[in-house]
């Protein structure tokens, strides 16, 4: 997909021919039931979520930056494979990847109003660094919208690592030149 930091979840039906038109395609989640296709996102410091219903066979992938956490992709992303392929919540496995953690993720104000407005607990997934400074948890954040969506939480594996501390063996966005570099 054309990653555009959103929250539209894109639906792949396994037909090949429409494989060149995925990569052209703008949004922040795949989902699909269809055998022999790798599903992939993009990720430097945002999220990246792997989603599994093995009583279905339907999986998906998601990119969650701030921007997309916010906005709830990957609650959306579920509710897509609910309705899409008829999954149940208590059903699906989740794997998140690393991301910048929040020993190194600063955000400001803006950030902080888009959380709050969409109704996350902002002092438990955030801590104040600094006056209209916080340091911001993807993996918690993703971690509440995922139970939220009735994933139970002994299905959410997390690997923590933050992309800025381990620059040996990850790239960081903040921490890198900004312009080439992904997991």
């Amino acid at each position: 997909l054309r990653q555009v930091h959103e929250d539209r979840v894109v639906i792949f039906d396994g037909n090949i021919q429409r494989v060149e038109e995925v990569w052209r395609e703008e949004g922040d989640s795949l989902i699909t039931r269809s055998p022999g296709f790798a599903l992939g996102v993009f990720t430097a410091d945002c999220l990246p979520i792997f989603l599994y219903d093995p009583q279905k066979e339907a999986i998906g992938i998601v990119h969650a930056g701030w921007r997309g956490t916010a906005k709830g992709v990957t609650g959306k992303a579920l509710e897509r494979m609910k309705a899409a392929f008829l999954c149940r919540s208590a059903d699906i496995l989740a794997a998140m990847g690393p991301c910048i953690g929040p020993c190194c993720y600063e955000v400001d104000r803006p950030v902080q109003k888009a959380f709050v407005e969409a109704g996350f607990p902002w002092d438990s997934i955030s801590n104040p660094r600094r006056e209209g400074k916080w340091s911001l948890d993807l993996h918690l954040a993703n971690s509440l919208l995922l139970k939220a969506a009735g994933v139970r939480e002994e299905n959410i594996e997390i690997l923590k690592l933050c992309t800025s501390c381990k620059r040996e063996i990850l790239y960081s966005y903040r921490k890198g030149d900004k312009t080439q570099g992904r997991q």
